[in-house]
């Protein structure tokens, strides 16, 4: 399992540089941070007497918990699924929110308007619009 942990720990850094963790510079899981602690707690010391699972109880009961009584119990794991997928599109939606109120929008007059339905496959003159802004008709 150590080796597993290092293999994580090598490669964790990749989910910050692409952005999935989006403003959040860092990766610190509870989880994660404690599994090392008690696989060297177990190595040294035996099972410790004041070892307690009151990390994993704490994060099960909102990560499950709280899914499941959203659910009608019936099929209630494709339902959590669902669920967590529509938090997480939901993250993501708040915040490319965030991201596009930081970088403002670009508004197009009523005369610039003839160049949405443009097609610059064969014009050379003239340049496409930039993809990467967001466009909003006034």
């Amino acid at each position: 399992m150590s080796t597993l942990l290092d293999v994580i720990h090598e490669n964790i850094g990749v989910f910050i540089t692409n952005g999935s963790r989006g403003d959040m510079s860092h990766l610190n899981i509870p989880k994660l941070y404690a599994l090392p602690r008690s696989i060297d707690n177990a190595r040294y010391n035996g099972v410790s007497i004041n070892f307690t699972t009151e990390t994993a109880k704490s994060l099960h009961i909102p990560m499950c918990k709280d899914l499941y009584n959203a659910t009608n119990r019936h099929q209630y794991e494709i339902q959590m699924l669902h669920l967590l997928d529509m938090h997480e599109k939901i993250h993501f939606w708040s915040a490319y929110l965030s991201w596009d109120q930081q970088q403002g929008t670009v508004t197009i007059q009523d005369n610039e308007s003839e160049h949405l339905g443009h097609d610059y496959s064969d014009s050379e003159d003239s340049d496409p619009p930039d993809p990467k802004k967001t466009i909003a008709v006034v």
